[in-house]
């Protein structure tokens, strides 16, 4: 299932290096398998066109758009890539120190970054309680 058009994506994300439709293609399965992994894979119990709460669905998307976005700008598809970006570069006598890459873009566990979970808090998709969308048995205690 795909989440977001490319239209959609530029709409979103106007100001991304990501603007060839091709190269977005490539992109979205990491980005959605990403955003799926933090939201419990909320959309792929609940359709995202049909969302009683559009809200919802749009911060969704342009969470996706803005991880898209950053995943291409660091050409990383998994979270091991993005945090394994070097802290400290040396060209000839020059030395930069900085934070980890994954602390500089949000989470180091999930690589989502920061403007993603922004877009989500007001959502509940990042909730971590107790059942909230996984329908039970009618015999389950």
């Amino acid at each position: 299932m795909s989440y977001l058009s490319f239209d959609e994506f530029k709409k979103l994300n106007p100001l991304s290096q990501l603007t060839d439709e091709e190269e977005f293609g490539k992109w979205l399965p990491y980005a959605s398998q990403q955003l799926d992994g933090v939201t419990e894979f909320f959309y792929q119990v609940h359709d995202i066109t049909s969302d009683p709460w559009p809200f919802r669905a749009q911060q969704f998307k342009l969470a996706l758009a803005l991880q898209i976005g950053e995943l291409y700008r660091l050409q990383a598809t998994t979270n091991a890539e993005v945090q394994d970006r070097p802290s400290t570069m040396i060209i000839g006598r020059t030395t930069v120190t900085g934070r980890a890459q994954s602390q500089q873009t949000g989470d180091a566990r999930t690589a989502i970054v920061s403007d993603v979970r922004i877009a989500l808090t007001p959502t509940g998709l990042l909730f971590r309680g107790g059942d909230r969308y996984v329908s039970r048995p009618e015999n389950a205690d």
